[in-house]
């Protein structure tokens, strides 16, 4: 037969100090899981097309992305590529490599990665966006415009280096 403790019985047994310290122990305990939770996302990531590499950082709680590289290109034989495709003719000859391509993204409390934009040099658009964790080595990333139900889901994969 399983026993049943009050709560009334538990209240009346815990004092006054117990309680606080209780308190304090599951606010530091939120606040800890919290914190690696957001960095989690931190580190070099392969897009969902499987050439680029995008290391994604925080500054300020809020993530961005760079290009820093090719999985097909190595040796950044390819590092003077140039976002030809931009629709603004002035930034067709800026570079690829060391572009940011991720901006503006805050997590909310549901862990989902929103109100930034994703740069796609691809095609030479912008999108709204939002990542979404999918374990620890997976991304979930959703380009749109508009509304998020017309848009394209991609699944970045994080980058191990090979030893």
């Amino acid at each position: 037969m399983p026993i049943q403790i009050s709560t009334e019985m538990t209240a009346q047994r815990l004092s006054p100090m117990h309680s606080i310290f209780v308190l304090i122990l599951l606010v530091l305990t939120s606040i800890g899981s919290a914190t690696s939770d957001t960095n989690s996302i931190v580190g070099t990531w392969i897009t969902g097309d499987g050439d680029g590499m995008v290391e994604i950082a925080l500054q300020n709680n809020v993530l961005i992305g760079t290009v820093v590289g090719l999985v097909s290109d190595p040796h950044q034989v390819g590092a003077n590529r140039r976002d030809v495709l931009n629709p603004d003719n002035e930034l067709q000859s800026r570079r690829l490599l060391g572009l940011t391509i991720l901006r503006g993204f805050q997590r909310n409390k549901k862990g989902i990665w929103e109100g930034g934009t994703i740069y796609d040099p691809n095609r030479g658009n912008t999108y709204r966006c939002k990542i979404t964790e999918i374990g620890a080595n997976k991304l979930k990333v959703r380009g749109y415009l508009g509304l998020s139900v017309f848009g394209k889901t991609v699944i970045w994969n994080r980058h191990t280096s090979i030893k």
